[in-house]
């Protein structure tokens, strides 16, 4: 499915009880204005994807392009083992609300609240309703090439 790249990179963070994780994921996008929705797809096998069906709420974070070290090494840990926050020192912040994180380091970050789940095979679709959205910076966001890569945008 190559021919949906370049896509933008984003890390969504979820927590259930006193476990917070993040994870990679290129398959994200809006899906309707009013209400807002956005739409996250995450493996199946994922910690977030159980702390998200555990608690209703994920948050996606745009990551700015300067942290493609460390949202790469995202990907390669799994959360069941590691803390990728203190691996990749990404700071957390709670949302205001949710009861869930963000990364601190992201440019900007959607609160979501789950509104439907499907299944989609190896992956399940969370739709989320946005209940808020705040901008940090208008850095140069991560964008991934498809190949392993990562670049951002011109401006």
């Amino acid at each position: 499915m190559e021919f949906h790249h370049p896509s933008q990179t984003v890390l969504i963070t979820g927590r259930y009880d006193d476990q917070d994780n993040v994870e990679v994921c290129n398959w994200h996008m809006p899906a309707s204005a009013n209400p807002r929705i956005y739409a996250v797809s995450l493996p199946k096998d994922s910690l977030t994807k159980e702390l998200i069906e555990k608690s209703k709420v994920f948050v996606v974070n745009f990551m700015p392009y300067r942290y493609f070290d460390e949202v790469r090494n995202c990907s390669l840990a799994g959360g069941k083992f590691e803390d990728k926050f203190k691996e990749n020192n990404f700071r957390k912040g709670d949302c205001a609300s949710i009861d869930c994180c963000y990364v601190r380091e992201a440019c900007a970050f959607l609160e979501c609240e789950v509104r439907n789940v499907v299944d989609s095979g190896d992956h399940m679709i969370f739709l989320g309703e946005v209940i808020k959205s705040k901008s940090l910076s208008d850095e140069k966001r991560l964008i991934q090439k498809g190949d392993g890569s990562f670049t951002t945008t011109i401006r």
